[in-house]
């Protein structure tokens, strides 16, 4: 009976998700339903400005959207935690992948975001309700140009130097990015992100949070865009 009841609370103790594990990024990739991705879509045309800005001020690039998307992606023992953001380009709705955080594989978690971890993270970027800036400048360290260019290479953090490395990795996406105006964002992961800054605005009201794995839908053709 005891080797009974110690197996149950054993069971129980497993079943029951610490409270620091309740949410977390997932390993397979989870995105809001199509009829989300529309009312986003109808959002993102009626209150958001369009295209990458460049501020002189702050000597950054950024540019406002909603997030539809997350997932984990492991590489070479640690997590890169990446979230796709949903934002206006050349008048029709683009995505590109944003890196929120990584978790090395000692443990640390380093990200350029508020969030001190994944879970902190997850919950702050509420996918379908939550308006965010994405910017990349110098208060993060980098090197930015009027013309588009983005450099790390002068600073020293752990950050910077996995933003280089990433930069070198997907040919200089950021670069890409900028002088295309948005229209170069990858829709895919993990070939190319941005490693830039996320910061929630407030939310908006244009879904609940009802992710899909991805194996459920594989293609979405909305707008006359293949979502993949």
């Amino acid at each position: 009976m005891m080797v009974r009841q110690l197996l149950m609370l054993l069971f129980l103790i497993g079943f029951i998700a610490p409270p620091g594990n309740a949410h977390r990024f997932p390993s397979t990739p989870e995105r809001v339903s199509p009829a989300c991705l529309v009312r986003i879509d109808a959002t993102l045309e009626e209150q958001f400005q369009g295209g990458i800005s460049y501020d002189p001020v702050s000597r950054s690039w950024w540019f406002e959207g909603i997030p539809t998307e997350v997932v984990r992606y492991g590489i070479r023992g640690d997590g890169i935690d990446l979230v796709r953001v949903r934002f206006m380009a050349d008048g029709r709705p683009q995505a590109v992948w944003v890196m929120a955080g990584i978790l090395l594989m000692t443990g640390e978690y380093h990200t350029w975001g508020s969030w001190s971890d994944a879970s902190e993270a997850f919950g702050a970027l509420q996918l379908g309700q939550t308006r965010v800036r994405v910017d990349v400048g110098e208060a993060l360290g980098a090197d930015v140009e009027a013309g588009g260019g983005v450099d790390f290479s002068g600073c020293d953090s752990l950050m910077c130097r996995y933003a280089d490395w990433s930069e070198m990795s997907s040919n200089y996406l950021s670069q890409r990015f900028i002088t295309s105006n948005g229209a170069m964002a990858p829709g895919w992961y993990p070939w190319g992100y941005l490693v830039w800054r996320i910061t929630p605005q407030g939310r908006v009201n244009s879904c609940s949070r009802a992710p899909h794995p991805l194996e459920v839908i594989r293609q979405i053709r909305l707008h006359g865009v293949l979502m993949r």
